[in-house]
């Protein structure tokens, strides 16, 4: 659509530019999801969210204590440990408020850490059912018996996903 805009975004701009695209013979149109792949594709975004802000309160916590000296690893398993212990200290320099801002905080934390789990279980359930995930699962070098067939954090490149998916993405050549 960008390029075959030429003026600022505007509603008439946007129409003019997807007319355009409809009539281009070099534009093909995208596939339509089906409701089970939409709701799949949704619910998958949702557990992502839930990772992502998890992780954001976990950092956040933990700037907010190194600013008193306190330090935590970064392990998950550290974090849950280490946060009880340092709200039931009160020599730590903490004040009342901080300490309950912290507290509260934490409780966010847990509930995004259930809530990711919750969906990681829902998603599983719904691949299982669906025919084309269970084709694709069936895949040699599927991941099938991984349990965290949706946890992308241990890709550290979109093309790293890609082959894990069973796809190979288009490389450009610059010879």
């Amino acid at each position: 659509m960008k390029l075959l805009s030429t003026a600022q975004r505007t509603d008439a701009n946007d129409v003019i530019a997807i007319a355009a695209a409809s009539s281009s013979p070099n534009v093909r149109p995208s596939k339509s999801l089906t409701q089970a792949q939409q709701s799949l594709q949704s619910i998958e975004r949702m557990r992502a969210l839930a990772a992502k802000q998890k992780r954001q309160l976990a950092n956040q916590i933990r700037g907010l204590l190194l600013e008193f000296g306190i330090v935590i690893k970064q392990s998950e398993c550290a974090f849950r440990q280490a946060i009880p212990e340092i709200l039931e200290d009160s020599d730590n320099g903490l004040t009342a408020g901080l300490r309950q801002c912290i507290a509260q905080c934490y409780e966010l934390f847990k509930a995004q850490s259930t809530l990711k789990e919750t969906l990681n279980e829902l998603l599983t359930g719904l691949v299982k059912q669906d025919e084309q995930c269970e084709r694709l699962l069936a895949l040699e070098g599927g991941r099938a018996h991984h349990s965290g067939w949706f946890d992308t954090t241990h890709f550290t490149s979109g093309r790293n996903t890609a082959a894990t998916c069973f796809s190979e993405p288009e490389r450009s050549s610059v010879n």
